[in-house]
């Protein structure tokens, strides 16, 4: 499988590391947890050092992530069950949701 690579702005990056911090995997069993988890940290930590990117530089051009199709699967799977956690029509909510459509199109 080829990898999946997004294009966002560096702001996302940083909602979505807040998000992935926090986030709940909800209705999974305990295997599935473990397994998402173990999935999604790898994600994480590419995920911190864009935001922290971001921070540093944040009117820079967007910046890709690439990730394994899994890794996609488990991501958009986590975005779409937490959108929840921000007000809907916020800035967060809409970063959230394009992330999870961007995603949804590649996996395809």
């Amino acid at each position: 499988m080829n990898p999946i690579k997004i294009k966002q702005k560096p702001a996302h990056y940083t909602i979505l590391q807040e998000l992935l911090s926090g986030a709940q995997a909800s209705g999974r069993t305990d295997r599935e947890l473990k397994a998402a988890q173990a999935i999604l940290q790898k994600v994480y930590l590419r995920v911190v050092k864009k935001a922290i990117e971001a921070r540093t530089n944040p009117n820079s051009k967007p910046k890709s992530l690439e990730l394994a199709y899994y890794e996609a699967h488990e991501l958009e799977k986590l975005l779409r069950a937490n959108r929840g956690l921000f007000r809907a029509g916020s800035y967060e909510y809409n970063a959230v949701l394009s992330i999870a459509d961007e995603l949804d199109q590649k996996l395809q």
